[in-house]
């Protein structure tokens, strides 16, 4: 499969053009982040959205635990970067992203694992 490179991206959806229960796609700086739990127990994400044309509130309800897990700092300045113009996210930096990303957690992961000391954490318990 080829990639087509004179494929122009969609524009980004400013957020002061939405209309009301409009669904997006897109990157915005995450200026709030709340995980709350609807009447039948499920969970939603809770979020304030910002670009450089306002701020919006949006909900999340399929996977939001996964998701709100997932909103870190690297994120929101590539973000920031994003929205003032500074970078361009295509293929390629999202690919790279995810390699960082993947890298990091590989790291936490090894930390964590080296570092928990089931033991220590029982005997203290008690």
């Amino acid at each position: 499969m080829e990639a087509d490179l004179g494929q122009v991206p969609a524009p980004h959806a400013w957020l002061k053009d939405l209309g009301e229960n409009e669904r997006i796609t897109g990157l915005y700086l995450v200026r709030e982040k709340s995980l709350g739990t609807t009447r039948k127990g499920e969970p939603f994400l809770s979020l304030i959205l910002a670009d450089r044309t306002g701020e919006i509130e949006a909900k999340v309800w399929d996977q939001a635990e996964q998701l709100s897990a997932l909103v870190i700092l690297p994120l929101v300045l590539l973000i920031i970067g994003q929205s003032m113009g500074l970078i361009l996210i295509d293929r390629q930096v999202m690919i790279i992203m995810g390699l960082v990303v993947l890298v990091g957690d590989v790291i936490l992961l090894y930390l964590a694992i080296r570092l928990f000391q089931r033991e220590t954490i029982l005997t203290r318990w008690k």
